[in-house]
């Protein structure tokens, strides 16, 4: 079993608790332990990072920290926006000692424990792709989704950009395909599989 820390995000906590039951039921069979972190907030979602880009980066840098405090190296969300507001911000941290230092200063005031850097932020889809999540996966569901066919979706935040998400190709991913085929379902592609769903451009202009 690989320990991780485990974080829902709003979405899980609230609109679509089954994605958190889901995620809790299928990570044992995948050879994941779920550490869940208690004490953390929301990530901002697209919204605060474009409003106060520092305040968003202590939002992150808090949940990282109890990420890290949990001793896993290895932060899972279930969201694809939490992925990448997480790893923007963990790429900044990580990239500049004097912005880490001054955001645990400032977290330090409230008790939040120091982030050193050592946590890697990974979508669950990522963790049961690869390796032995993807065999326990096909072992334990083979048989599943037999007779069905379904079109996978992906959206643009967890494929884009590359820079900071780079788990496959953009252009060309697979993953979501892959775990289709090994719980027996018949993956079709079409062209709008990596395309945005306009959230959260939809706050802005619903028209």
């Amino acid at each position: 079993m690989k320990r991780v820390a485990y974080y829902k995000g709003c979405l899980a906590s609230l609109s679509a608790k089954e994605l958190d039951i889901s995620t809790q039921a299928l990570s044992p069979k995948v050879g994941l332990e779920l550490v869940e972190l208690e004490t953390v907030t929301c990530c901002g979602a697209g919204d605060i990072h474009e409003a106060e880009p520092d305040y968003y980066l202590h939002l992150n840098a808090r949940i990282l920290a109890y990420a890290e405090a949990t001793g896993s190296d290895t932060l899972m969300t279930v969201c694809n926006v939490c992925t990448l507001n997480l790893r923007q911000a963990n790429f900044q941290l990580q990239g500049d000692e004097a912005l880490l230092e001054r955001i645990n200063k400032n977290l330090a005031k409230v008790g939040v424990p120091e982030y050193r850097g050592t946590v890697d932020v990974r979508h669950f889809l990522w963790m049961v792709a690869e390796g032995e999540g993807y065999d326990l996966l096909k072992a334990a569901a083979h048989k599943g989704l037999k007779g069905l066919k379904i079109a996978p979706f992906y959206g643009c935040q967890i494929l884009r950009p590359s820079k900071l998400l780079g788990f496959e190709d953009p252009d060309r991913p697979s993953s979501l395909e892959r775990i289709i085929e090994a719980c027996g379902g018949e993956a079709i592609d079409y062209p709008a599989k990596i395309k945005c769903c306009g959230f959260p451009i939809i706050q802005a202009r619903e028209e």
